[in-house]
């Protein structure tokens, strides 16, 4: 496995990085829609926190790590059921 750090996304908080590399796999996980210059949360709808999220992801430093079109399994946690199928719909380009 290797360990994937992408400088232009924020940094992880706590002992984590962002993601994991296993052959053709590429684990990413506890991903949060801060903006990398200023560590603050962005967007006030999933939607637009989503988007951030993937934005992190896929930054140039990220490739060619992480394409997020191929993505092959996606879970998502929070209170709210439809914000996980919104947040779904972003991944579904």
């Amino acid at each position: 496995m290797k360990m994937i750090q992408v400088p232009d996304a924020p940094n992880a908080i706590g002992p984590y990085c962002h993601a994991m590399k296993a052959g053709n796999l590429v684990f990413c996980s506890g991903q949060t829609p801060l903006d990398p210059g200023t560590m603050t949360l962005v967007g006030t709808t999933i939607e637009e926190q989503t988007q951030r999220v993937l934005e992190n992801l896929s930054g140039p430093q990220a490739q060619p790590h992480n394409r997020c079109n191929k993505t092959k399994s996606f879970g998502c946690f929070g209170r709210n059921r439809m914000h996980c199928c919104a947040a779904l719909k972003k991944y579904q380009y």
